[in-house]
């Protein structure tokens, strides 16, 4: 009796891997989470998706949150859009959804942080800082070289 249990549970263990083991899901891998400012062009990586025992036939990249943007070739392994003023100091959000020969999918995230548009500051600080900077640097040295050069 003790032979007769034991044999079922190994049959139907063995049927139930065999099961699982007809697809394996593919594995969607959106990217890393990324920084990107506003006018700029950011890509968005399907590129490390994978699929153990077949292949992804499909991609398939939706935005989720954040003020909308253009994507283009949302049905390719890569996907890109123009980053748009309206989305400054936002967080925009992509599902990439892929499937695999049999028709498994699996679907990743990832996060596009856009900085906050600073209008002035870029170009006041670049001309403040040079100007005064460079000025006084000039100078100093100036007179240092000449005073210190002539007794030599």
């Amino acid at each position: 009796e003790v032979n007769s249990a034991e044999q079922t549970d190994n049959s139907q263990r063995t049927q139930t891997e065999e099961q699982v083991a007809e697809n394996v899901s593919p594995e969607a891998d959106a990217g890393d989470d990324k920084n990107a400012e506003v006018k700029t062009e950011v890509e968005l990586d399907g590129d490390k998706s994978s699929d153990e025992d077949g292949q992804i036939v499909s991609y398939k990249w939706e935005q989720t949150d954040g003020p909308e943007v253009d994507l283009k070739q949302s049905d390719e392994k890569v996907a890109t859009f123009n980053v748009p003023e309206s989305a400054a100091d936002s967080k925009l959000t992509f599902k990439l959804t892929v499937t695999d020969d049999k028709d498994a999918s699996n679907s990743d995230d990832v996060t596009v942080e856009v900085e906050e548009v600073t209008e002035n500051s870029d170009s006041t600080d670049s001309s403040d800082s040079t100007d005064s900077s460079d000025t006084s640097d000039n100078s100093d040295t100036n007179n240092n070289g000449k005073g210190k050069g002539k007794p030599n």
